[in-house]
């Protein structure tokens, strides 16, 4: 590509991800200026991402990371190479010192080299002595993902809630953002019995609030709410003149300021309308409801003598399993009930794995169901078991 805009172009792979996109970059003053994508790339053929059309502009970021950072006293201050990685050096062999090699994991990067890769996970094995090592970009994320499940937990199969106001606090000492994931549960705050499960989310600095799981709404109608409005520009904003006329604040309105998806609608708004028009005590009643219908359904469970509770509920979801006499395989038989349920059309349930065993796991949503349509669906399953 000749063009008298730039000095000179060269073709290159890009290596966001691992499907190796033709690029043709373009330079001007020493430094590149534009990327577009090659019409001979045998994987892209003329096309690229937004990540590999744009994301060259972090380079010449005033916002992009220089120095390494290190937290101390809940702030970060700037730090040497030489300090950053002696201070890695150190926490490592205390940890390992301490709680043995396995209570540390690698994860390498998709955006480094197979080389980069190689040696990440030989300094795993060799020098601190474990095979906890994996690749970011094996399945969507998915060790990332396993990693935070084995450190954190995981409720959404059992509908818990965790202690809003301890998190709030060790975030709050450390400086650290607190995000709930309120998808599920955030309902509870309207009402006035359940309320206190989510006591310490007005301490989050944002959170997340689907009113289509568990406010009668179909999907999509989801909000994110943020402690303070324009920190909500910040996560996901681009710099597109093309786009843009106006600052952001200017046109709060427009979606796109915030959205790395331009046509994406409001859907919080339908969350708004929906309180506005019915109002708080509306909801809140149906969740009181179906959480009461939920613990209703426990204590079925509890004192039917072949079924069990994988927990006592605390929303509207319970998870529990039939306990067929003589069965050696219980797991499979889960498995199994669900799919002839499925078959039958009677009942929708779906299945969960915790604590290393199946469960199945029914989300009560219909305002609809009573306690006898419960006991139905425990007959049901007892007849096809």
């Amino acid at each position: 590509m000749t063009d008298e805009r730039f000095d000179s172009s060269a073709t290159t792979t890009c290596g966001y991800c691992g499907v190796g996109c033709r690029l043709e970059t373009h330079t001007r003053a020493g430094r590149v200026v534009s990327i577009s994508p090659a019409t001979d790339g045998p994987a892209n053929r003329g096309h690229t991402c937004l990540k590999g059309r744009f994301a060259h502009q972090f380079s010449r970021s005033r916002e992009r990371l220089s120095t390494p950072l290190i937290r101390e006293d809940g702030a970060l201050r700037s730090a040497t190479w030489e300090e950053a990685l002696a201070r890695i050096a150190r926490e490592l062999g205390r940890i390992k010192t301490d709680h043995g090699p396995d209570a540390i994991a690698g994860l390498a990067s998709s955006r480094a080299t197979n080389e980069d890769c190689w040696a990440m996970q030989r300094m795993m094995r060799a020098a601190i002595g474990t095979n906890n090592i994996d690749n970011c970009s094996r399945v969507c994320h998915a060790p990332t993902s396993f990693a935070l499940r084995k450190s954190l937990g995981f409720s959404g199969a059992t509908g818990s809630f965790d202690d809003l106001e301890a998190v709030a606090a060790f975030a709050r000492g450390r400086g650290l953002w607190l995000h709930v994931d309120g998808a599920h549960g955030a309902a509870a705050l309207l009402s006035p019995k359940y309320r206190h499960l989510v006591r310490g989310l007005d301490r989050a600095d944002s959170f997340i609030w689907d009113a289509h799981k568990n406010m009668l709404m179909p999907a999509l109608a989801t909000a994110v709410l943020f402690r303070e409005g324009g920190r909500s520009y910040e996560a996901f904003s681009t710099k597109a003149s093309y786009l843009f006329e106006r600052s952001a604040r200017e046109e709060w309105y427009n979606y796109a300021h915030r959205t790395m998806e331009c046509t994406k609608t409001m859907m919080g708004l339908r969350l708004f309308i929906s309180l506005a028009a019915y109002g708080t005590d509306f909801f809140g009643g149906y969740v009181t409801a179906v959480y009461d219908l939920a613990r209703d359904f426990a204590a079925l469970i509890r004192d039917s003598g072949d079924f069990e509770a994988a927990v006592e509920p605390e929303s509207n979801i319970v998870c529990f399993r039939y306990l067929k006499k003589g069965e050696a395989d219980l797991d499979g038989l889960q498995r199994r009930i669900r799919r002839t349920l499925l078959e039958r059309g009677n009942f929708y349930v779906v299945q969960a794995e915790f604590r290393g065993r199946a469960w199945l796991r029914c989300t009560l949503v219909n305002p609809r169901t009573t306690l006898a349509d419960l006991e139905a669906l425990l007959a049901e399953i007892r007849a096809v078991a």
